[in-house]
């Protein structure tokens, strides 16, 4: 090789950037439209950034009932997790249930998670997860995060098996889940782990999540 050749490739690793460790990937928005006995209620959205080394994750919720043009029912939450190394360290939630308002907050702790609510502060377990629905950990818990109350509830996943189901306007495999405790219902996910629909009892009415 001849010197200039030599010089050249020597400036040339000088210059060059050092490889980049891939980062994990960002989960693309999800929007579901929701029905009430078969009637469209509202949307449900849960959109996700990354910052640095964590998933901020936020959901708006916005369901409205009408009987006769009038409205008799109104829903709002507005939520934001944030997620790093697949741990909850922080969530922040504000709900208006028809009038009834609530706020939560919850903080990581060497001790735990912080959670303080409109009806009282605690000391969760630190690996705990919301009732957010979005992350498949949650079927791995038996209790979760109330993402509107605060509290700790019993929400019980069980696998139910495996069929296909319009979502995004395509007919895709899901896997099934009974749902049991303070819901009861059923929720899907894709073969990759991407929240597909959710159905459940609400107050004696069916509720139904549609993913567009």
């Amino acid at each position: 090789m001849g010197r200039s050749l030599r010089l050249f490739v020597f400036l040339l690793a000088l210059v060059s950037p050092a490889p980049v460790s891939a980062q994990p990937q960002t989960p693309a928005s999800l929007l579901f439209t929701v029905t009430h006995n078969g009637a469209p209620m509202g949307t449900h959205r849960v959109d996700f950034a990354r910052e640095g080394d964590t998933l901020v994750v936020t959901i708006a919720i916005r369901f409205e009932v009408k009987l006769a043009f009038i409205t008799v029912f109104r829903y709002q939450h507005d939520a934001r997790e944030v997620w790093r190394g697949g741990r909850l360290i922080g969530f922040d939630s504000l709900t208006d249930d028809d009038g009834d308002r609530f706020q939560v907050a919850a903080r990581a702790t060497p001790e735990g998670l912080r959670v303080a609510g409109t009806g009282g502060q605690y000391l969760a377990p630190a690996e705990t997860v919301t009732s957010s629905y979005w992350h498949v950990g949650m079927t791995r818990h038996a209790k979760v995060l109330d993402s509107q109350s605060g509290r700790m509830i019993d929400l019980v996943a069980t696998p139910a098996g495996s069929r296909e189901e319009t979502v995004g306007g395509r007919r895709v495999p899901v896997r099934l889940y009974r749902l049991a405790g303070e819901i009861t219902g059923e929720l899907a996910y894709t073969e990759t782990d991407e929240w597909a629909l959710l159905r459940f009892q609400s107050r004696g009415s069916e509720i139904a999540y549609r993913r567009e």
